[in-house]
């Protein structure tokens, strides 16, 4: 279509295509993802690089109601812990969540560039209502994150191998820590760590 005839140089504003198309349908409790390519302007006389580039979108309830539990809308730290889950599966151990300059399309105090062993990796944030209205989407939370693909591929080193079971069950447990709400956790995980 006339609307797809060029190179996309974001997977974001397809991403908004397609919220708006499955919200008109009904759907509302949305996780979506793409992977696929993105074409960056070099200059006039280059043609333009070409990079993979790995998106999700997450909109709707955290959790349909049950007996036992309310319903709850998503917020930024539903996408952070899957996103913390995409890395844990990868194994990639130097993964931070850094508050920095994002892209345009972000709620500012609501986004955070991610880096994986010091490099930017991408970002992730919720979609500011404005935005939304632009791409005639009706919903109150979208969150939206963007990975480069090269980062996350040239990050990954392990092969997995079978591990043969454990003998012994494991011994869990569990603390808790009461701080103060201006204590960022990043600060904790790195005492911990030491």
């Amino acid at each position: 279509s006339t609307d797809q005839s060029v190179m996309r140089t974001s997977l974001v504003p397809g991403f908004m295509t397609c919220l708006k198309t499955n919200l008109a349908h009904g759907e509302k409790d949305l996780r979506l993802f793409e992977w696929g390519k993105v074409f960056i302007h070099r200059s006039q006389e280059e043609l333009p690089e070409e990079a993979y580039s790995l998106c999700a979108l997450m909109t709707g309830s955290a959790n349909p109601k049950e007996w036992y539990r309310d319903s709850r809308p998503l917020d930024f730290y539903d996408l952070k812990g899957a996103v913390v889950s995409l890395f844990n599966a990868l194994r990639f151990r130097n993964c931070e969540f850094q508050v920095a300059k994002t892209p345009s399309w972000y709620q500012s105090g609501e986004s955070c560039a991610i880096h994986l062993s010091g490099e930017a990796a991408g970002s992730m944030g919720r979609i500011p209502k404005e935005v939304l209205q632009r791409f005639g989407v009706d919903t109150e939370s979208v969150y939206l994150l963007e990975i480069n693909d090269s980062v996350l591929l040239d990050k990954i080193t392990d092969v997995k191998r079978f591990e043969p079971l454990p003998k012994f069950p494991p011994v869990l447990r569990d603390i808790s820590i009461v701080v103060k709400r201006t204590i960022k956790s990043a600060s904790i995980s790195e005492i911990v760590k030491r």
